[in-house]
């Protein structure tokens, strides 16, 4: 689920990194001894009617209670099946991977064995999700996601598509030298700015202020962020741009 205010997302969505490998040696010791007592360890391959991964081959199933775990002769995980119990609500998750363990592709069934939503990835060829997709029941396209990154992987760009394939919002980000983040910026459709944000570290890489301009590039409020002699952070303090200036003082836990 993506949740978006006009200045941030939260969400699976919101965070477009690179997938992970998994390998076999991923499995801890424990987990082991759960699969030889089990006796369920074989190697078969799967139906072709199952069988949706290119790269899938012959194939070692790792069961672990009610998930299936499978990886190609390489010790690549192409394609696993996971369970959850959601407020009482059986759901199965399949995802798929490409040769390089990148995630290409998440279908979320219900109990019955319905479709309800599948996300569709694309990755370049440094693992970086490039592009994602998410269909609602049978195919219909609910939106799209697009991105780009820097040399070091940092996500620079985020351009949002509706259904119909237009373009709403985008998002771009700064960094530093050092890979910090500097800048956000939220543009409409056409282009115009929503808001921006500037943020600033002291000597230790610690973020000590964070600036909010609005659409028309005045600032609006500040964060400013104090810390212990320990280095733990200790508080932040609301400041509004206004002719009050106003303080909010917020302990931070």
């Amino acid at each position: 689920m993506l949740i978006c205010t006009l200045y941030s997302c939260v969400g699976e969505e919101a965070n477009a990194v690179k997938s992970t490998p998994v390998t076999n040696q991923e499995y801890s010791a424990k987990e082991a001894i759960v699969e030889n007592n089990s006796k369920e360890n074989t190697s078969k391959k799967e139906p072709d009617s199952l069988n949706k991964s290119p790269n899938t081959r012959t194939e070692n199933i790792k069961r672990k209670n009610a998930d299936v775990h499978i990886f190609d002769d390489k010790g690549i995980n192409t394609r696993s099946i996971i369970y959850q119990d959601v407020n009482g609500v059986s759901l199965k998750n399949i995802y798929l991977y490409d040769a390089h363990g990148n995630k290409t592709q998440w279908e979320k069934y219900n109990e019955k064995g319905l479709l309800l939503e599948k996300y569709v990835y694309q990755n370049d060829d440094k693992g970086n999700v490039v592009e994602k997709k998410r269909f609602k029941e049978k195919d219909s396209l609910q939106f799209k996601f697009k991105f780009k990154y820097n040399e070091q992987g940092k996500k620079t760009e985020w351009v949002s598509f509706n259904s119909d394939g237009k373009a709403g919002h985008t998002f771009q980000y700064k960094y530093d030298r050092e890979g910090k983040e500097i800048e956000w910026k939220s543009l409409d459709a056409g282009g115009i700015q929503e808001g921006r944000n500037t943020y600033e570290y002291d000597e230790f890489g610690r973020k000590k202020l964070w600036n909010h301009f609005n659409e028309k590039d005045q600032l609006e409020y500040q964060y400013i962020y104090t810390y212990e002699a320990d280095g733990k952070q200790h508080g932040e303090m609301k400041k509004l741009m206004n002719d009050s200036e106003i303080f909010d003082n917020k302990k931070v836990k």
